[in-house]
C-alpha cells in the first residue's frame, strides 16, 4: 500500500497533468522536500517561464503564498498580476519576491489598488533587484508621493533599466 509520499514519480506526475499550475505552485510547491524535488523535475513546471495570473483574486494570503514559492524560483521570467485588487498590503509580498527572485524581468501590475503606501513597499523591493526589466503600474492609485517613492529606488539602484514604466499619477 502506497502513501502518497512513497507514490512511484510517474504517477505523481499523472496526478500533477490534471491540475493547473496555481494549484501545483499554492498547493503542492513547499510541502515536503520530496515534492519540490519531484515538481522541480515536472517538464511543464520546469519549462514555465510566463506565468499569467490575470483576473484570478491573487491577493492577501494566495499572494503570500505565492512570495514564498517565488522567490527561490529561477525559471519564470514574466509575472502578470493584471486585475487582481492588489492593496498596499500585497504590495509587501510583491516587495519580497523582487529582493528574493533574480529571474523575473518582467512584472505586469495592469489596474490594481496600489496606493502610494504600496508604492513605498514595491521601491523597496526594486532597491534590491538587477532583473526588472519591464513594470506596468498603470491604471494604479500611485498618485505623486508613489512616484517618488519609484523615483528614490531607481536613483538608489542606477543599474537598472527598466524598459516600461507606465503609470496613472490619479
Amino acid at each position: 500500500m502506497y502513501s502518497f509520499l512513497t507514490l512511484p514519480v510517474d504517477i505523481i506526475y499523472r496526478i500533477l497533468d490534471h491540475l493547473d499550475i496555481l494549484t501545483i505552485l499554492l498547493s503542492l510547491r513547499n510541502v515536503c522536500t520530496r515534492f519540490n524535488i519531484v515538481i522541480d523535475n515536472y517538464r511543464p513546471y520546469v519549462t514555465l517561464t510566463d506565468l499569467n495570473l490575470c483576473e484570478r483574486n491573487i491577493n492577501g494570503s494566495k499572494l503570500q503564498q505565492l512570495s514564498y514559492v517565488l522567490k527561490n524560483n529561477t525559471t519564470i521570467t514574466c509575472l502578470d498580476l493584471q486585475q487582481n485588487e492588489l492593496v498596499a498590503d500585497d504590495a509587501k509580498y510583491l516587495s519580497m519576491i523582487l529582493k528574493e527572485n533574480h529571474s523575473i524581468t518582467t512584472l505586469n501590475l495592469l489596474i490594481n489598488e496600489i496606493d502610494s503606501q504600496g508604492m513605498q513597499y514595491l521601491a523597496d523591493g526594486l532597491c534590491h533587484n538587477q532583473a526588472l526589466r519591464s513594470l506596468n503600474l498603470e491604471q494604479n492609485r500611485i498618485g505623486t508621493e508613489g512616484m517618488q517613492h519609484l523615483a528614490r529606488a531607481l536613483r538608489m539602484n542606477p543599474v537598472k533599466e527598466i524598459s516600461k514604466a507606465s503609470f496613472s499619477s490619479s
